[in-house]
Order: structure tokens, then sequence, then C-alpha cells
């Protein structure tokens, strides 16, 4: 119990001292400190025919994009994999089991890019998304909007969860998650 404690509040403090790198919308190539002002990571899946949500925390990232400068710009992000949240408790300790998640052995998702273009609101990214020591190519689009001190910012995209050993194949069970992130930095 003390460990757990002291995992949360090292996250915590992470989430709080870790400097994030975000254009200020300028025109200047100069990257501003920044800190997470608030992030929703949600996904849903088809489970028996119903549409399952949940929710995944604790957002670590380092965003550096400079519209003028995109093959400079880069993005890494990483949650926690134990804190997975579906409303179901029986449910969330089964996907923090090895069949799943295996969050005691792989306690990281990481999204890092590779390569992203368009700009200067909506980007186009390929990422590599590490689940369970697995990496896979993922590629979709987000959108960055800024309104006073906050920049915002919106993206979706799908997975399969067999190609990161997610449970196994289902007739009940959908293959396709969607993830949509939504992260304001300040």
């Amino acid at each position: 119990m003390i460990e757990r404690i002291m995992k949360h509040i090292i996250l915590r403090l992470i989430l709080l001292l870790i400097p994030l790198l975000v254009s200020s919308g300028s025109t200047q190539h100069d990257l501003t400190s920044a800190i997470i002002e608030k992030s929703n990571i949600e996904f849903s899946i088809v489970n028996a025919g119903i549409n399952v949500t949940g929710t995944i925390g604790n957002i670590v990232a380092e965003i550096s994009l400079d519209p003028k400068h995109l093959n400079q710009s880069s993005v890494v992000a990483k949650v926690s994999a134990a804190t997975i949240q579906t409303g179901i408790g029986i449910r969330d300790k089964h996907l923090r089991k090895s069949d799943y998640f295996h969050t005691e052995k792989y306690p990281e998702i990481v999204l890092r890019s590779k390569r992203i273009s368009g700009g200067p609101h909506i980007f186009k990214g390929k990422f590599d998304l590490t689940i369970k020591d697995i990496t896979r190519e993922v590629a979709f689009s987000f959108k960055r909007t800024h309104k006073q001190d906050v920049t915002h910012y919106h993206g979706r995209f799908n997975i399969n969860r067999l190609d990161f050993n997610l449970g196994e194949k289902s007739s009940v069970l959908d293959d396709i998650v969607t993830v949509t992130i939504d992260i304001d930095v300040k």
C-alpha cells in the first residue's frame, strides 16, 4: 500500500516538475515551457454489442511543436497503464493483469512522434505507440488551438488491441479500440 502511495506521489511530482515544450503559436522559433493544465485520454471498444468507454491518466508529455520547423518538432507522451478505469472495478483489475496490460511488468504506455506535417492548426503525425514492450506505428491527425495562455491538442486514432497482445481473439470483444486524446497546456 505504501509503495502504491509513493508511486502515485512520484508520478504527480513528475507531472508538476517536467517542463513541457510547446510552441507559443507565434512566428518565433523560440519554444516556451508549459505545464499540463488538464488532460483526458479516453478509449472505447465494443463488448457484447455495447460500447464500453474508459480513461487512462497520469499523462506526462514533452511537446515541441513549431509549425514553421516541423522537421524539428516532436511529441513524447507517457501514461500510467495502472490508471485504466472503465467504471467497473472488477473489470479494471482484470485489465491490469498479464493477459491485458500487465501493469506490474509494463507500467507505461508511450506515444513518440516519428514525423509531423501540416499546420498551423491541423497536423498529421506518424507515431510509435508502445504498449507491453510492443511498438507499432499509428498515424493520425490532431488539432491545435490556442486561446489566451492555453493551448489545446485534440487527436483520435484506432488501434487493433491484438497487435499489442491485449487479450485474445473473441467473438464478443471487438479488436478495434478508439483512443481520443485531449490535452490543455499552459
